[in-house]
């Protein structure tokens, strides 16, 4: 499909990125848009948010997909890729939240056996 004259459509964002701007930005996109996939799937399976935020950002996502593979949004609508990619830091920072509660988690399980190992060793000291 030609849209002007030289210019031709491939319908596929990720295509298109790597026709206009080469062969490394077509990878970044493709890396950025699988992480944040990883992400969003992490997300939505072991974080407590309520359900409806789960839903909104997995339909928010799950239809933007399938129109990047459809349609070379990038060079065509910039506000829509400027509006996924402010929804993929919001799963970004969702999923960083996660980790990081899970490093508390951790932290504060070695800290409190640490704790009771300390008291345990009081406690024998007292005996003996």
């Amino acid at each position: 499909m030609s849209v002007a004259p030289g210019i031709k459509l491939t319908h596929n964002t990720w295509i298109d990125i790597g026709k206009d701007f080469g062969i490394v930005p077509f990878v970044l996109f493709i890396a950025v848009t699988a992480m944040h996939l990883f992400y969003l799937t992490v997300v939505v399976l072991r974080t407590s948010i309520e359900r409806s935020k789960k839903y909104l950002l997995s339909v928010v996502i799950g239809g933007a997909i399938p129109l990047l593979a459809i349609e070379p949004v990038f060079t065509s609508d910039k506000t829509f890729v400027a509006y996924l990619f402010f929804v993929f830091g919001l799963v970004a920072q969702c999923y960083g939240s996660l980790k990081k509660a899970e490093r508390m988690a951790i932290t504060t399980k070695k800290s409190d056996a640490i704790q009771n190992a300390e008291e345990g060793a009081t406690r024998f000291e007292v005996f003996v």
